[in-house]
């Protein structure tokens, strides 16, 4: 993948963007101000960075739970970090008919491209001020020998491994770009494709035990693991982390 490195001089709505904007370009959203009801008491929505699509009830309560600011990190509640889309049209009838029969139908398959329109990634509220207060923090070496610890293990909930804590908020970028046209429209695979025992596949057992190039978190996990090994480590099959001899 290649993305560049200069972020626009437009807003996303700005006409002197949208005259030039690709499906290959890329919107980053940090709140919900450009979705608006298409009337006053309508209960379906208009995202202004997708103007051919129509977001409904579960579009919405994406949106609210992305941007919820009474969301508590570790109160249980599941919190999504990011959320990518694109805009093309999709035929979900002709592509859930297809699932019935071939678990590992594309979606990509039945969609039809948007050129001039791009792909929108919106970071979600908690996830960008837990980075913040944390720093900003990225994978050195002093922080693996901190994943290393019996301490920071005890701290790992929900079947995580020391790779999963590992991870950053330019991991999880890196997994919200592999959705994107560039990115190779790569999937989150739904649960009825998983392994045994897992709900989702957004952490290093699952990705390993899918072993599928197309899910997103294991290309995240890809090079989250190139980037330990660049430090003179590697990971086992259940994510603990240890020097190269």
């Amino acid at each position: 993948m290649a993305f560049e490195k200069e972020a626009s001089s437009f807003q996303p709505q700005d006409i002197g963007w949208t005259s030039v904007e690709r499906n290959t370009d890329l919107e980053i959203y940090c709140n919900d101000a450009r979705i608006t009801k298409l009337t006053p008491n309508s209960l379906t929505w208009r995202d202004a960075a997708c103007p051919k699509k129509v977001l409904g009830d579960l579009d919405r309560e994406k949106f609210d739970k992305c941007y919820d600011a009474n969301f508590v990190l570790g109160s249980g509640k599941p919190g999504v970090k990011a959320m990518t889309r694109n805009c093309g049209a999709v035929d979900y009838k002709a592509f859930n008919m297809e699932r019935l029969t071939n678990p590992n139908a594309r979606i990509q398959d039945y969609s039809s491209p948007t050129p001039t329109i791009a792909s929108s990634m919106d970071i979600c509220l908690w996830f960008s001020t837990h980075s913040t207060l944390e720093g900003w923090s990225t994978v050195t070496a002093q922080r693996i020998d901190e994943c290393k610890t019996d301490d920071f293990k005890a701290k790992l909930q929900g079947g995580q491994t020391p790779m999963d804590g590992l991870k950053t908020f330019g991991c999880t970028i890196l997994h919200e770009l592999t959705h994107t046209i560039q990115g190779g429209r790569l999937v989150d695979v739904p649960k009825e494709q998983l392994p045994a025992g897992f709900l989702d596949c957004f952490g290093w057992l699952c990705s390993g035990a899918l072993n599928n190039e197309r899910n997103a978190d294991s290309i995240a996990l890809l090079a989250l693991s190139m980037k330990i090994w660049s430090l003179k480590h590697y990971a086992e099959d259940d994510g603990t982390i240890h020097l190269i001899p």
